[in-house]
């Protein structure tokens, strides 16, 4: 599925590597918080130096920041778009169940994917912690970075 909020990536990400070294840094975790406010049962957990996040940026031509965000069971996520992000790398860790909602009640699962995160979407978390890796984009669109993906033959149809 490609649209122009959301794009799945055809990527082998290693999710029992990430899910390990979630393990490793979880006790990082904070309160998410920006100039809009604290969500408080929606964790981070900023990481740095992680080598498998350079690779998967080297691998897919772009650069960002990595992190971790938990969403805990039974929690909104209310519509919003990101804070200094112009679009992400997803990739869901557990809490599959719960889709991602845009404005005008477009829904929509997946594994991992590119996000337009300047398009409004919120989640409806289900009864498992949600926990994602992703990867924050600023300097480019989404537009941009999915012309990127498809370059290189990462975009499922």
């Amino acid at each position: 599925m490609v649209t122009d909020l959301i794009a799945d990536i055809n990527y082998p990400f290693d999710t029992e590597l990430l899910l390990m070294h979630f393990d490793t840094v979880c006790c990082n975790r904070v309160k998410y918080e920006d100039h809009r406010g604290v969500i408080k049962d929606w964790n981070i957990i900023r990481v740095n130096h992680f080598k498998y996040s350079k690779k998967i940026c080297n691998d897919l031509g772009v650069t960002g920041e990595p992190r971790f965000y938990e969403l805990l069971p039974h929690t909104v996520l209310p519509l919003h778009k990101d804070h200094n992000t112009q679009c992400s790398i997803n990739v869901l860790l557990s809490g599959g169940d719960a889709p991602i909602c845009f404005e005008g009640d477009k829904y929509y699962k997946y594994k991992s994917c590119l996000l337009n995160t300047q398009a409004d979407h919120g989640v409806t978390n289900g009864d498992q912690p949600r926990i994602l890796f992703k990867i924050s984009i600023k300097d480019k669109s989404y537009d941009h970075v999915k012309k990127i993906l498809d370059s290189h033959g990462l975009l499922s149809n």
